[in-house]
């Protein structure tokens, strides 16, 4: 959906708009959608869904590309021992997925895809990872980049993507 991710936290980043302690948000150009994975509860299904975000992918003739990526999230993106302090979905995973399949689907539709983490939180015991998609329209916000974008292969991101599976697996194991 097009508009504000709103953390109900503290966050803070490039492109984040901090009103208070609690009430960190990024607000998207018009011509950026997100839905989130995950956040302070499981909201992939109704954010995924999103009645804006839709009309969005069908105009784009993306509906069938969508549906077939948050199925395989949900299918095939979660953490081997997720819990809450690690986060139930995990980024390396759905980066793979946009990588070797999702990443040129969606480019064939005029949209740009990221895949974004944050820490909401991140000096309380009550922190909480975000992992949300931003896509992107190719026509009308191109030049968007996301800040808190998760590299991939296609970014050089490769070592660092090996390197957060081993610490994402450490947590895992720790937890």
């Amino acid at each position: 959906m097009p508009g504000t991710l709103v953390f109900e936290g503290k966050a803070t980043g490039t492109g984040l708009q901090d009103s208070g302690p609690n009430d960190a948000k990024k607000e998207f150009p018009d011509g950026v959608y997100h839905f989130l994975i995950e956040g302070w509860q499981d909201t992939l299904d109704a954010s995924a869904s999103d009645a804006k975000l839709m009309t969005f992918l069908e105009a784009k003739g993306a509906a069938d590309v969508h549906k077939a990526f948050v199925g395989a999230i949900k299918s095939d993106g979660k953490a081997t021992l997720g819990n809450r302090f690690t986060g139930y979905y995990t980024s390396s995973k759905i980066t793979k997925m946009l990588d070797d399949e999702y990443t040129a689907k969606y480019a064939a539709k005029g949209i740009i895809v990221a895949l974004s983490k944050l820490t909401v939180n991140p000096d309380k015991f009550e922190d909480r990872r975000f992992l949300w998609v931003e896509l992107i329209d190719a026509d009308a916000a191109g030049g968007y980049v996301p800040a808190q974008k998760v590299e991939g292969k296609s970014k050089g991101g490769a070592t660092k993507k090996i390197v957060g599976e081993l610490i994402e697996g450490a947590l895992d194991l720790a937890f």
